[in-house]
């Protein structure tokens, strides 16, 4: 019985991974949407995860009594909550409506006041990473911050590199960039989430400035070898932590990465870091040896600006309150914490409300995000603010989901504020938009043409109620230029 349940994890996650290659073949959602990171995780951390858990008869910690009863729940409860969420999500509801009237910066530079620019986030961003985090209290949200600004000049120089890909100036220049990017982000800490959300907006820029615009072979062959770069080099990242990696200096951690085992790293990041068993077990001792904490995660969530030092009784992560239920610190490091999953979430928050509401609030949440790509579908100052935290993004399905949405939120909010505050500058300046053709740069592109200025026509009353055929018919315009 639970081989069978955890082949159909198993054929879900395939499912959900074809869905998102068809409809990026045929221009309905984009490769590089939020949507599809969001779902990566899901796959990852509640699909395959789960589906691991099935086939596991003899775990150290979060040991499953009933195993085939509570397998068939989980089962249950990942399908209602896909179903709300992709139904949230191509509705839209309030968010279409929301998405037109977000304020947006509307000057586009040449590549080289990009690069000047992405150079000056650089310089933000290690100044909140390495100074303005020592400052008491407000520490951790100039951690937040600083390694969102660091994103942001990654992908901001990968938005010029990216059509320029031979040009030996652009090139040296965005490498740079993006090496301090991740030095910054490794100076105080070494972990997965902030080194993804500067290798992911790297790859977020160099797509959304100008791969996207290219055919599905060209897009397919880019996007698969930064993305097998981006593999490998998590997967050594994976493969060296052991938790006390932040006192040691930035050179001792890159020697640590040239002798990491990328083949064990692979194996732990695609395993789900046993988030679908966690999950599994919070089914099946909630409520019936513990009581429902309602909705936790949205209090967690909601207390995460408030210092510890001013709210005593701040909710704690469940991830670590769960560790002495389950009496896996009996044989482990006393600041051992674990991926409850958003299912494990959604079973201690008292299911009967938050799967509803956490999986509709996801779909639209996402679903805002991506609505404001495909309306502002070349404007770097709108697109590359959202893929800051791609890696927090990603986790949400694997917990803690309400520091996650937390971090998402502030980091792309302090995006959005500094590329917002930089567009309007610039236009007092006198930069407008100009294509990508009036380019000094221009010669050394792939030879593909771009169209930097198109812009949906119709208003927020062009979006009915089936999201998916607008997304189709805005993509049919923008293939319409090119042809």
């Amino acid at each position: 019985m639970t081989t069978l349940l955890g082949i159909i994890l198993y054929s879900m996650g395939i499912w959900i991974l074809l869905l998102m290659l068809w409809q990026g073949l045929n221009g309905s959602v984009d490769f590089l949407s939020m949507r599809n990171f969001a779902l990566l995780g899901f796959v990852v951390f509640q699909l395959i995860s789960g589906g691991v858990a099935t086939f596991q008869t003899h775990p150290r910690d979060f040991v499953l009594v009933n195993q085939p009863t509570t397998a068939m729940i989980y089962l249950v409860m990942v399908t209602l909550f896909l179903g709300l969420f992709f139904l949230s999500y191509n509705r839209g509801w309030v968010v279409n409506w929301l998405a037109w009237r977000v304020p947006v910066g509307s000057a586009v530079p040449k590549a080289t006041s990009m690069l000047t620019l992405a150079f000056v986030f650089l310089g933000v961003g290690l100044m909140f990473r390495v100074v303005f985090i020592h400052i008491p209290v407000a520490a951790s949200a100039f951690f937040i911050m600083g390694s969102s600004m660091l994103a942001v000049a990654a992908g901001m120089a990968a938005w010029v590199w990216g059509g320029r890909m031979f040009n030996p100036v652009i090139a040296t220049a965005t490498a740079i960039i993006t090496l301090l990017a991740l030095a910054g982000v490794l100076h105080t800490d070494f972990g997965r989430r902030a080194i993804l959300g500067v290798v992911g907006c790297f790859g977020w820029g160099a797509y959304h400035g100008h791969w996207k615009h290219l055919g599905p072979k060209a897009v397919l062959i880019r996007l698969g070898g930064v993305g097998l770069a981006a593999l490998i080099f998590l997967a050594a990242f994976t493969a060296t932590r052991s938790g006390a990696e932040r006192s040691i200096s930035l050179k001792q951690k890159v020697s640590m990465l040239k002798g990491a085992n990328v083949k064990e790293g692979v194996s732990l990041l695609l395993s789900g870091q046993d988030a679908g068993r966690n999950s599994m077990w919070f089914i099946e001792n909630y409520p019936s040896r513990y009581p429902y904490r309602t909705l936790h995660t949205a209090r967690y969530f909601l207390s995460q600006p408030i210092p510890r030092i001013i709210f005593p009784n701040k909710p704690d992560a469940l991830g670590r309150l769960s560790v002495p239920q389950a009496n896996a610190d009996k044989h482990r490091a006393s600041n051992y914490s674990v991926g409850p999953g958003i299912i494990g979430h959604i079973s201690v928050d008292n299911p009967f409300i938050a799967m509803p509401l956490y999986a509709v609030f996801g779909g639209l949440f996402i679903g805002f995000l991506d609505r404001l790509i495909r309306i502002h579908p070349d404007n770097p100052f709108v697109i590359l603010p959202l893929g800051t935290t791609l890696g927090q993004i990603i986790g949400l399905a694997r917990g803690e989901t309400g520091l996650f949405l937390f971090q998402a939120t502030l980091g792309i909010a302090a995006a959005w504020i500094g590329m917002y505050l930089s567009a309007k500058g610039m236009s007092l300046l006198g930069w407008r938009i100009e294509t990508v053709e009036d380019d000094e740069y221009d010669q050394y592109g792939d030879g593909e043409d771009q169209d930097d200025d198109w812009r949906p026509d119709d208003g927020p009353e062009g979006w009915t109620s089936s999201w998916q055929d607008n997304l189709a018919t805005l993509q049919h315009n923008r293939l319409s230029r090119h042809s």
